[in-house]
Order: structure tokens, then sequence, then C-alpha cells
């Protein structure tokens, strides 16, 4: 599976707490999408596309709640993240519910803001699509692969039908 996006570059580490407090646990999607790294950097929430590639220059997913982190940022339209590393239970989360986390620090530390990138989740590299320079990454489990699958093909299905003119 191969995703393209454009790079919203973060710096430095990003806890779960921080991508969204933990007092939204209850919270419906449009709140955690409100909420989503307004901790972190108060301007992604609107900069961050959706199908954007959320790119953090640090660790990502450390402390609790890495399962609300991980919707949170699906709710924002996030395609996939890249970061220097990915809390285990970060990475499990987002493996569960089909959220791309690819941990590449190389990409991590040279990708600039803006850039447009090809992410292979099967073969594990980030390409940056302007400059040519490739980064590996370790390919996404067989298991997470087919949830980032059906995350996408839920994510079409769902603007098909929001597009579509229901008015009568």
């Amino acid at each position: 599976m191969v995703l393209y996006g454009t790079i919203y570059r973060i710096d430095g580490a990003i806890s779960s707490a921080q991508v969204v407090p933990p007092a939204m646990a209850q919270a419906d999607p449009a709140e955690l999408a409100a909420a989503c790294l307004a901790q972190a950097d108060p301007a992604a929430g609107d900069a961050l596309a959706e199908g954007g590639v959320l790119l953090v220059g640090g660790a990502l997913g450390h402390g609790a709640d890495a399962e609300l982190a991980v919707l949170a940022l699906q709710a924002l339209g996030v395609a996939a993240a890249i970061c220097a590393e990915a809390d285990p239970a970060f990475g499990q989360a987002a493996g569960a519910y089909g959220l791309p986390v690819l941990a590449a620090p190389q990409a991590a530390s040279a990708l600039p803001h803006g850039a447009l990138v090809r992410i292979d989740l099967a073969k594990g590299l980030v390409e940056d699509r302007g400059g040519g320079a490739r980064y590996p990454a370790a390919p996404l489990p067989p298991a997470a692969l087919a949830a980032a699958r059906r995350a996408a093909l839920l994510g079409h299905m769902r603007r098909a039908v929001e597009d579509e003119d229901l008015g009568g």
C-alpha cells in the first residue's frame, strides 16, 4: 500500500497527552479533532489537511492513553505519521486502528514542513517527491497493513457519502 501526502512537521517529542488531553476520553470525534495537537502546536489542527502526514522530529506517543491519541489523529484526518521513534503502546494502538506510524529517524530529521512524500507501507520506504531522497523505515506488519487498508477504504466511503447531495 502506497500513500502520498504533505508533511506537517512538529519538532521535538509529542506525548499521547499532547496529542489530545486524557480528559477528552468521552468526547465525540469532532471534539477530538478540534483538540488534536493543540498542546503540541496550536496551529496544527487547522493546518494539517485531511490526508496529511504528521512528521514528529522526536518520539511520538509516550505516556498513557495511546488509543485515545490515535483516535484523535484519525478524527483530524491524519493519513500517516512519521517519527524518530514511536512508543510501543502507541504503535500497537495505531496498528490496530489502521493509522500507519513509521519510525524513520533519518526522515524525521531531514524532511521539511510542506514536503510531498510517497510512503510505501509494505516496503518501509519514505520518499521525498520534491528532492528525491529516500529514507528507510520498518515495514508495517501484515495486520497493521490490513488495518490501514480498511481505514483508508472507510475514509473514502465516508467522504463519498458526505459529497452526495442528500438534501432531497
